[in-house]
């Protein structure tokens, strides 16, 4: 309860005093500022900016937004003094919007806390510094209040949100690592997961322009999206490698991951693939075999570094020491040299903290993005997660993948949550770990 009398209690003074303040500030200048704090995020992770990607506005998100055939909308965060600024859009436009006071300390470490609490039965499956003392985690004791709070705060239009199918996240800060699908927005026993399939954007410019300047196979002529399978012809499966003994860092053996991975090999989307565990998944091997295949799959450990996210952000392969066996997150972004414009439909991340890095105004700088960049249109991440328990959830997310639909691979991902809960675990530290960087198809 420590957490709870030090944090949460100022914090919910100062919720209540300050939330759903309105400063009538225009949709055009909030995308103003977005695409500057954007800008600023690029230049950090040694990206080009191009002058294309600052010429978003509320007109070509409608135009997206109006492209689906199920009803999608988006829920678009900006920071900026203080103030967390949330619009909820539609393709008829600006539905509503809220603006609430918040330290981005307070914000950071309540999306933390909330994030945690669903993590922390898991924490002899982490990675340790070599020598350190293991240090129980402060129990917290009422999750549930913590993330209703959070709820609030990210999701402060429960009616609103009912007329979508879907919900496009373009975060701020680190709020792309909340655990969407376990929040609770209806005062009910209901998820937003129960309702609605959701993505995290990598930022609102590439979401809405390139969806404008490539094609993903499944537009009709009409612009809509359609429904759409999953096949792949070389895929690359990845789990549980022989991790380094000369590392700073202790790794558990993770034998549910090495299980994980060839399972998935039997299903019938993955025509050809090659699997790569213990001494087999080696750097060098991984590196070369992607630039190759159609489908990257990681099961393994991953560390998020919050201060040097490029460097010190990595997977762990096999190998006889650190740099021959971490695949850094600019490492893997520095692929896309050699990718000759070839795209990836998609990454599994079935990893600890895949989802983390360095957090900045307009998003976070990490492993999800390098895939991203390195030319993946879509990477599944994870936080803290239990390896015994992931491969079933997975082979239910390559079941729905195989069946295809709209809002793909977001509606599969839903599908696979909602027949975990209901058959196998209701409790979220099995599922809320899991979402989806990129753009529903």
């Amino acid at each position: 309860m420590k957490l709870v009398r030090k944090f949460i209690i100022p914090f919910i003074l100062l919720f209540l005093q300050f939330h759903n303040i309105s400063y009538g500030q225009k949709i055009d200048s909030i995308l103003k500022l977005y695409n500057r704090q954007t800008k600023e995020l690029y230049v950090s992770r040694g990206e080009p900016w191009e002058p294309w990607k600052g010429k978003v506005n509320i007109s070509t998100i409608q135009r997206l937004l109006g492209q689906f055939v199920p009803n999608v909308g988006m829920v678009f965060y900006v920071y900026s003094q203080d103030t967390l600024i949330i619009s909820l859009i539609s393709k008829n436009g600006l539905v509503a919007q809220n603006n609430t006071i918040i330290p981005k300390d307070s914000l950071a470490s309540l999306a933390n806390s909330t994030r945690n609490a669903y993590s922390r039965d898991f924490s002899s499956r982490r990675p340790a510094y070599r020598g350190s003392k293991s240090l129980e985690e402060e129990k917290i004791q009422d999750v549930s209040e913590i993330s209703k709070l959070l709820c609030n705060i990210l999701l402060p239009f429960p009616e609103e949100l009912k007329a979508f199918d879907h919900l496009i996240i373009v975060p701020a800060l680190n709020i792309g690592t909340v655990p969407f699908a376990s929040l609770k927005p209806w005062n009910t026993n209901e998820y937003l997961i129960d309702r609605m399939s959701y993505s995290i954007a990598p930022s609102l410019n590439e979401v809405v322009l390139l969806s404008e300047r490539y094609s993903y196979g499944n537009h009709s002529s009409t612009g809509q999206h359609q429904r759409i399978k999953f096949q792949w012809d070389s895929a690359l499966l990845v789990g549980n490698p022989a991790y380094p003994k000369d590392s700073k860092w202790v790794f558990p053996d993770l034998p549910g991951a090495e299980k994980e991975v060839s399972l998935l090999a039997n299903h019938k989307s993955i025509k050809k693939y090659t699997l790569l565990t213990q001494e087999q998944a080696t750097k060098e091997r991984v590196l070369d075999l992607m630039v190759h295949s159609d489908l990257w799959y990681f099961a393994t450990h991953g560390i998020a570094d919050s201060q040097d996210p490029l460097n010190n952000s990595f997977l762990v392969l096999a190998g006889n020491s650190e740099q021959g066996s971490f695949l850094t997150a600019k490492e893997i972004q520095s692929i896309s040299e050699k990718m000759n414009q070839k795209k990836i439909d998609l990454v599994i991340l079935s990893a600890c903290q895949t989802g983390l890095g360095k957090s900045h105004e307009a998003g976070m700088i990490g492993l999800a993005r390098a895939f991203h960049i390195a030319g993946a249109r879509d990477i599944l991440m994870s936080l803290c997660i239990d390896d015994k328990e992931t491969a079933k959830l997975m082979n239910l997310f390559f079941d729905y993948l195989e069946e295809g639909g709209f809002l793909m691979p977001h509606e599969a991902l839903r599908k696979a949550i909602l027949k975990y809960k209901s058959e196998i675990n209701p409790s979220p530290s099995y599922w809320a770990a899991f979402s989806i960087f990129g753009m529903p198809y």
